[in-house]
């Protein structure tokens, strides 16, 4: 008679050799074989195959799922992960084109935002308030040692460009004529006011050098934009600039923020905190400074759209202009770049700061010009759809440019607050 304790959880393994035995055979005494010999060493643990086998697959099956879990988990992951790194990187020309989009999408909310130019002026200010902040002075320092690159750009802003883009702008047969006549008001203007600043603090570039080009290249502007429209376009009249005026938003919307900015990060009280505070929220000021910066073209379209300008042109004549303009704009950059990179030799901070101020231009002064056109001249709105056209394209490339431009420089010294602003730039 076999006990039934007998089939317990010790169970030998001994399936080879002519002396192996069934457990069911296997008695009491612990002896396994009829010679007598008690098996002494036995291991709870060892199980025949088919158990083994019952026993293990269903456990390698188990690990094989959740390894092909975990595989896809780790995929999701690092999908996710790049694109949010990519939407870090590119915050500010998404951004842009998001807020162009919604633009035009919400005509009623831009325009209400952008009545009066109110809420354009403080985006501005904030912006240039919080590149005060992070203005360094041992870059403001170095400026002096940059004279060649000060008086190249503006020498290429005012005289190089305006002449390059009016000569290429010419010969095309651009219909209606409005729309070369704009093209070549907005080539002859000066550099952006705002953005050149913005995109090269974006680029890691030397923010100084090319917020010093800036200025001075819109004040003297205001005398040299009338000059060269008197050699390369027809305007049906003189050309006026209100220059006191010009000025007087040049201080309120550049110089006052940013120095007030730049007296507050040099404030020694507590032990320089408003300094440290900057450095700890470098990241947060950058998202602030960048969102500024999307509302203004969000604005601006909802206005263009919502006066019709855009509906007096066909969409070929819309792509006809956006294919010159952005050639233009790419032979800028080129040009600009070969002469700072292998004519003046500029280091690449200086150089970031000389090709992102010296080949864009602003649609401030090109509006300021259309306002004072003889009507003989053509219709003002229509000239005023290629400097929208232009700066829109400015945006978009630029954007990239300097979004690509400062992600090669890693941790590379210079701010990342940059942007390109519709109204005043």
């Amino acid at each position: 008679m076999v006990s039934l304790s007998s089939f317990g959880d010790g169970v030998t393994s001994g399936s080879n050799g002519p002396h192996s035995t069934h457990p069911g055979d296997r008695r009491q005494d612990g002896r396994d074989r009829p010679d007598g010999i008690e098996s002494s060493h036995e291991t709870p643990t060892d199980v025949p195959p088919p158990l083994a086998m019952r026993i293990h697959v269903p456990i390698r099956d188990r690990e094989l799922a959740s390894q092909e879990g975990s595989g896809i988990g780790k995929g999701v992951k690092r999908w996710r992960k790049k694109g949010g790194d990519f939407a870090t990187k590119h915050f500010l020309v998404l951004g842009l084109i998001t807020g162009i989009a919604l633009g035009i999408l919400f005509l009623k909310v831009g325009v209400f935002m952008s009545q009066g130019e109110y809420l354009s002026i403080t985006c501005f200010v904030v912006i240039f308030f919080l590149g005060g902040l992070k203005l360094k002075t041992e870059e403001a320092k170095a400026d002096a040692a940059t004279y060649k690159t000060v008086f190249f750009g503006l020498f290429s802003i005012l005289v190089c460009t305006s002449l390059l883009g009016s000569a290429l702008t010419f010969p095309i047969p651009i219909s209606p004529p409005e729309f070369k006549l704009g093209l070549i008001v907005f080539f002859c203007a000066p550099c952006t006011i705002n953005s050149g600043a913005l995109l090269t603090m974006h680029a890691k570039g030397n923010f100084a050098v090319a917020l010093l080009i800036t200025v001075s290249a819109n004040i003297l502007g205001v005398f040299t934009c009338p000059l060269l429209l008197s050699f390369v376009a027809d305007l049906g009249g003189s050309v006026e600039f209100p220059v006191g005026a010009l000025l007087w938003k040049l201080t309120l919307t550049i110089f006052a923020p940013l120095l007030l900015g730049k007296a507050l990060r040099e404030m020694p009280a507590g032990d320089f905190a408003v300094k440290r505070a900057v450095a700890n929220s470098s990241k947060s000021i950058s998202i602030l400074s960048n969102l500024l910066l999307v509302m203004i073209p969000f604005m601006k379209i909802s206005f263009t759209v919502e006066s019709g300008a855009l509906g007096l042109a066909k969409p070929r004549d819309l792509l006809a202009v956006t294919a010159v303009a952005s050639t233009v704009h790419v032979l800028f950059l080129v040009f600009n770049y070969c002469i700072g990179r292998f004519l003046l030799r500029l280091p690449l901070p200086l150089l970031k700061a000389l090709v992102l101020t010296a080949s864009s231009k602003t649609i401030g002064t090109s509006l300021v010009v259309l306002t004072f056109v003889e009507p003989s001249a053509g219709d003002a709105g229509l000239m005023a759809i290629p400097c929208i056209i232009g700066h829109l394209e400015q945006i978009v490339f630029d954007g990239f440019v300097a979004s690509a431009w400062g992600n090669a420089s890693g941790n590379a010294e210079g701010g990342s607050s940059a942007g390109q602003a519709l109204g005043g730039g």
